[in-house]
């Protein structure tokens, strides 16, 4: 509202509000608004309301409504000093992408210090705050800067999550509580208010964090020493960890899948098998192996019998025929004198001699003698014709 006026010396009470009274100079009408003010050329303009002169002179709305002497911007009530650019809220003193007038853009790397681009913007980034002005914020709990840069709240209020709340604790909350429902919590430690209020860090099946803590200048939801998990991983005793491939926490925290077994899609399998072994079966080497009769994996993955003193691995255990594994002989170092060594022939142990020396059928030729030769040097020991 506005009308051409003149001062004069009269005190007037509107509603709740106390104004000065002017007089219209062309009419002589007084003017009756509820915030009057001479603005430009002896004209009277209610700071109230009216978008071109909102809360003081020339502040314009820019395309919102002023109530109050706020601008509202999209049905959004500006905090003091804002205006409307592309109808949201922005103070044109702090804010890069409209720094002094909408849509002015400060240069990469240059602040926004009260409407000018200068100074250096936030050297070294920001990680996971806001760069407003010169400097870092959270703009989750900052209240010079809540939900975006330079939204203010108004005295008296907090920024909860980015929206200015007005406290319900009294006495009032100190930092670093903050006023959730009607009780003080530590915000940088509550699991249940993490940095503010109603951040669950526990509530997440499964769990992606199991503190909450400042990480990265910042206060959040974390897991050990890093912040919370990323998808595909959970928050474990020993941190984040992905339980689609992790053999040592497959499917769940600490699911350790048995050896030779391999973590897929947080299943424990046997390599190429695909899947998990059967009853007596061992994974050796990415494959299911009965370990009960398996020559090469005789009572476990690796266990080979020796070809010279055994023909056979019947229930984990070496054989010659039906008898036990043949006597080695040396036990420290082959050539050295003990008892004497055996070889399985067709399932019967032979001595080791002249007549089954190399092999069970092949004699030394006449003159010769049978002994251990290197390498290798520890039994089972070599033999050859001398």
């Amino acid at each position: 509202m506005k009308q051409a006026c003149r001062p004069v010396l009269v005190a007037l009470v509107v509603g709740s509000m106390f104004a000065v009274g002017v007089r219209c100079a062309s009419t002589g009408e007084e003017c009756t608004l509820a915030a009057p003010a001479i603005c430009g050329a002896d004209t009277c303009v209610d700071l109230a309301s009216d978008p071109e002169n909102c809360g003081e002179c020339g502040r314009s709305c820019n395309g919102g409504s002023c109530s109050r002497g706020l601008c509202v911007c999209g049905g959004t009530t500006c905090a003091a000093g804002s205006i409307c650019c592309n109808g949201a809220c922005t103070n044109l003193n702090a804010d890069r992408t409209n720094c002094g007038t909408c849509g002015t853009v400060c240069p990469p790397g240059i602040g926004c210090t009260l409407g000018v681009c200068t100074g250096e913007a936030c050297p070294g980034g920001c990680g996971s705050l806001t760069c407003c002005g010169l400097g870092c914020v959270d703009t989750r709990t900052d209240p010079a800067n809540c939900g975006s840069c330079g939204h203010a709240c108004a005295a008296g209020q907090i920024c909860d999550n980015g929206i200015c709340l007005t406290s319900a604790c009294s006495p009032p909350c100190t930092a670093p509580q903050r006023c959730c429902g009607e009780t003080c919590v530590d915000v940088t430690s509550d699991v249940n208010n993490c940095g503010f209020c109603g951040n669950q860090c526990l509530d997440a099946d499964p769990p992606v964090a199991n503190r909450c803590a400042e990480i990265g200048g910042r206060v959040q939801c974390a897991c050990g020493a890093s912040a919370e998990c990323r998808p595909g991983q959970i928050c474990c005793a020993d941190g984040c960890r992905s339980v689609t491939a992790d053999p040592n926490n497959c499917g769940a925290c600490g699911n350790v899948c048995p050896a030779g077994h391999v973590c897929s899609s947080g299943v424990c399998v046997c390599g190429a098998t695909g899947g998990s072994c059967g009853e007596g079966e061992s994974c050796c080497g990415g494959t299911c192996i009965d370990t009960r009769n398996d020559f090469g994996n005789c009572g476990g993955c690796g266990s080979a019998c020796n070809p010279i003193v055994a023909d056979s691995c019947v229930d984990g255990t070496c054989r010659c025929g039906s008898s036990g594994a043949c006597r080695v002989g040396a036990t420290l170092f082959c050539g050295m004198p003990g008892a004497t060594p055996e070889r399985c022939c067709g399932g019967t142990c032979r001595a080791i001699d002249a007549a089954a020396c190399t092999d069970c059928d092949t004699p030394c030729a006449e003159g010769q003698t049978c002994e251990a030769v290197p390498p290798p040097f520890a039994p089972p020991c070599n033999y050859a014709c001398q």
